[in-house]
């Protein structure tokens, strides 16, 4: 009684729309026909029409065409009804179920995700994005992406690197206020699977969005105490007006003159987060101004910072 020693797919890559698989006979045999096969699904939602048959005496192929979804198919021969026989003759009996499986990937690629590496204001020179497409990709580079502006913001593709699947992409020369976000581009971008499956056409444009400020923040007004008399151990407020929301670290501090006494300092207090800082100047013993206090010009640091949202 004749035998199927192996049923093997070719290597056409798993996004082929079509397989062969050689079928191996222990022996010469005939009257082997398409009908004597059938397509099993052995994972996915792979699927497939057998529609050719060459071969002779020991070996044939059978083709398998119009393979569409995802997994794995084998080619098994029935087990009745097949009429292949050998030469004596006798008929094949107890089919064939143990072939190699073809893998199938006829889905393409998309892009999961581009997100910010960093917050979502900066006043950064240099900005990263990080890209994750829904499986392993490859043939990616700084030429499939593009990046889309508002205002005044710009900056410049210049590198991408690879780790663990996720791609980095970095932005060089950022200035300008605006928006800034980074798109692949709808067409011809080269991106395909490991199985061959070209990304589709239409790009992404969903990606996180960097809005950047690279202007300095400005004082507005300063509000000083009001007129009083004050006496020693007395605070003397002075509460300064910024265009936006200030964070500060350390104590900046204000410089402050008065008629007896020289310079002193008003350090800061309170505000942090707001538009408007308190500074404050506790008055010492020896203390004099008969005609007002005089600001002497900028803030002093003092080793601490005064910055926007965006770090200016």
């Amino acid at each position: 009684m004749p035998v199927i020693t192996s049923i093997t797919p070719s290597s056409p890559g798993a996004a082929s729309a079509s397989v062969d698989y050689t079928v191996q006979f222990d022996v010469v045999v005939s009257g082997v026909d398409l009908s004597d096969f059938e397509l099993t699904r052995a994972s996915g939602d792979a699927a497939g029409t057998i529609t050719s048959i060459s071969g002779s005496d020991s070996t044939y192929v059978v083709t398998v065409s119009s393979i569409t979804g995802e997994g794995s198919l084998r080619l098994d021969l029935k087990p009745s009804g097949t009429g292949i026989v050998d030469q004596v003759p006798t008929l094949i009996s107890g089919g064939f179920t143990t072939g190699t499986a073809h893998v199938v990937d006829r889905v393409a690629p998309t892009v999961a995700s581009i997100n910010r590496v960093g917050g979502a204001t900066t006043g950064a020179s240099s900005i990263d994005y990080t890209i994750t497409f829904s499986e392993s990709v490859t043939g990616v580079g700084t030429s499939d992406f593009s990046l889309t502006k508002s205002g005044t913001a710009n900056g410049t593709i210049s590198g991408i690197s690879e780790s663990g699947g996720v791609y980095t992409l970095t932005v060089s020369g950022v200035t300008g206020d605006g928006t800034l976000r980074l798109d692949l581009n709808n067409a011809n971008t080269g991106i395909t699977d490991t199985a061959g499956n070209i990304i589709a056409d239409g790009g992404y444009t969903s990606g996180q969005v960097y809005t950047l400020d690279h202007t300095a923040p400005v004082v507005n007004s300063v509000s000083p105490p009001s007129d009083s008399i004050y006496r020693e151990s007395s605070s003397l407020d002075f509460t300064v007006f910024f265009n936006e929301a200030m964070t500060v670290t350390g104590t900046p501090r204000i410089g402050v003159t008065l008629g007896a006494g020289g310079t002193k300092y008003a350090d800061y207090v309170s505000g942090s987060g707001g538009t408007s800082l308190v500074f404050r100047y506790i008055v010492q013993a020896g203390d004099a101004d008969a005609d007002g206090v005089t600001l002497n010009g900028a803030i002093d640091l003092n080793g601490g910072s005064l910055a926007d949202a965006a770090g200016n």
